[in-house]
């Protein structure tokens, strides 16, 4: 029971989150004055595949953190 609340809670927190990032992306698209094919396509590019290319440095930043103690 606990296990589905907790499940259904993260998806609406990722809807939630989705909705404010497309939004934020279409702000930020008619501030600088570019279309929404080259925001959608490049600003959302870039958004969403950040996460991918940050884990990996951060998990190469606590090896070398942990070498260096023992």
């Amino acid at each position: 029971m606990v296990l589905g609340l907790e499940l259904l809670g993260t998806l609406l927190l990722i809807l939630i989150a989705a909705e404010i990032f497309t939004n934020a992306l279409e702000h930020l698209g008619e501030r600088i004055g570019i279309s929404e094919g080259v925001t959608g396509s490049l600003f959302a590019a870039v958004g969403t595949a950040m996460p991918e290319s940050i884990v990996p440095g951060g998990g190469t930043g606590r090896r070398r953190q942990r070498a260096n103690e023992c």
